[in-house]
């Protein structure tokens, strides 16, 4: 247990209807395009590693056949 007396917590008071000053808007809307152009990428290289995948199947498949 970390106690308030230790100085080792942080307590936050956000005053309703504060909203964050326009810096701090701009660098978490970054931090979220990064994010996301972060998961197009991986998804991009999984739906890649899928189609070559398939190819190899389907070669597998036509020498089976063949």
């Amino acid at each position: 247990v970390i106690t308030s007396q230790q100085g080792l917590r942080k307590r936050w008071f956000i005053r309703k209807g504060a909203t964050e000053d326009m810096a701090t808007q701009v660098a978490n809307a970054r931090r979220e395009v990064a994010e996301r152009e972060g998961e197009v990428e991986s998804a991009q290289r999984r739906l890649e590693w899928a189609r070559e995948e398939l190819n190899r199947v389907l070669a597998a498949e036509a020498v089976g056949n063949g």
